[in-house]
């Protein structure tokens, strides 16, 4: 197994263009609509010259391929010897230049007469930012298929996983969770791609993760198979890098917009934590699985005390930074082993698989009494706040009851005097 490195951090954006409008016009909507620092120059002399002096590492590079002291695409080139990969502008196209642009393993080429150039060379620096955090994984017994594939995605900057066989594809994505995107040949030694994509899909749902099938362009059951079989797509091989870039961009924006819908859907707005609905729904699976295991689970009902004062005195405004203060102090104290959430207004609950009322009372003592000694800053001032928190732990009851045993705990904090435990 290989991996391919993304680009390295912090990202700038170099820009060679010898048009003054068009350079001014293209450095400035990058800079606002992106927020990242843009370094443009308008020859191959000055791209260089700045090159050679090695001190910023460019993310990504748009160039100019017609420049006044380099007109046959040199900087290109250029620029590829530095490991910055290259979005090409330019006034014309013909067949023979866009393959030998597509040989250099650019990551686009742009036409500057399209009255939407600017829009797309903003999108293609942003989908290439965004890439630098996906994951793919290329799974192909043939060296040469393996490198080619894995090649044309490490160009638009994605994180490849090689794999050479099925049985290594599965290993790979028990270990990287978060892999969105499978490009997978049909015929393997041990295991077809078909069999992997039916393997693959007892774990990742056909919304979680894309799967492209490759095949050779004779074999055409195999686009029926690997689609009847839960792949997304299909590509016979000898395939055109454009249309493979446009499949692949199409379905991982599709995969994202699956992502983003179901993030709305179980996400607090204000505190990005799990909201009610989506917190009931984890913690009866999480405390299901407790009853079928005999192992204990804590749920936790956290109250900010007088928050209603706060609102009064300080704004909702500033009340909100309070809950988003708590919201972060919950995430830092609790790993990804327990289930975070927003109730309501300003309850908070916890529910944590594993763990019994003496195994994590301490962690909120911590946490209460850090809560307790901080301020939280806003334009009305330092504000200062505490919480009450009751604590259940049981093995074998249903989360609605845990939750209401929590609840009363939580009141019975308040009623001895709040910013207290009862557990």
């Amino acid at each position: 197994m290989n991996t391919h490195d993304t680009y390295c951090n912090p990202i700038e954006i170099l820009i060679v263009e010898d048009s003054q409008t068009f350079g001014v016009v293209l450095k400035s909507r990058i800079q606002r609509e992106l927020s990242v620092p843009v370094t443009w120059v308008r020859s191959y002399q000055a791209c260089e010259t700045l090159l050679a002096r090695g001190d910023t590492a460019f993310f990504v590079a748009l160039l100019d391929v017609n420049l006044p002291d380099a007109t046959r695409g040199e900087v290109i080139d250029l620029v590829l010897g530095h490991n910055i990969p290259v979005i090409v502008l330019t006034g014309t196209i013909s067949e023979a230049t866009r393959d030998a642009f597509w040989a250099k393993h650019i990551v686009d080429y742009i036409l500057k007469q399209s009255s939407q150039c600017m829009d797309y060379a903003i999108k293609a620096v942003r989908r290439i930012i965004r890439n630098k955090d996906l994951k793919c994984l290329v799974v192909d017994d043939s060296r040469l298929g393996l490198h080619h594939v894995s090649s044309l995605l490490a160009a638009h900057g994605y994180r490849v996983l090689q794999a050479q066989n099925g049985r290594e594809a599965l290993e790979l994505l028990a270990r990287h969770r978060d892999v969105i995107l499978t490009v997978t040949d049909y015929t393997m030694p041990h295991m077809d791609g078909v069999t992997l994509t039916q393997e693959i899909r007892k774990t990742f749902r056909i919304d979680e993760m894309a799967i492209i099938g490759i095949s050779s362009a004779d074999n055409l059951p195999a686009s029926v198979l690997f689609l009847k079989n839960g792949a997304n797509d299909y590509l016979a091989k000898a395939f055109q890098t454009e249309e493979f870039y446009c499949r692949v961009s199409l379905n991982i924006d599709t995969i994202i917009q699956f992502q983003t819908i179901k993030s709305l859907a179980n996400t607090d707005f204000l505190t990005r934590l799990s909201n009610r609905r989506h917190l009931f729904e984890s913690a009866a699976a999480a405390t299901e699985a407790a009853r079928d295991t005999g192992a204990p689970v804590c749920v936790a009902m956290i109250d900010i005390d007088h928050f209603k004062g706060i609102n009064d005195t300080y704004g909702h405004a500033a009340g909100d930074l309070v809950l988003t203060r708590l919201a972060a102090d919950l995430e830092q104290t609790f790993d990804d082993g327990h289930i975070i959430g927003r109730i309501g207004g300003e309850e908070f609950c916890v529910v944590s698989p594993g763990h019994g009322t003496a195994q994590i009372g301490e962690r909120y003592e911590t946490l209460r009494a850090a809560v307790a000694a901080t301020k939280v800053e806003s334009p009305a001032g330092g504000i200062g706040f505490t919480i009450s928190i009751g604590l259940h732990a049981g093995s074998a009851e249903p989360f609605e009851t845990m939750l209401k045993a929590a609840d009363n705990k939580l009141y019975a904090a308040k009623a001895s005097g709040r910013n207290k435990i009862v557990g």
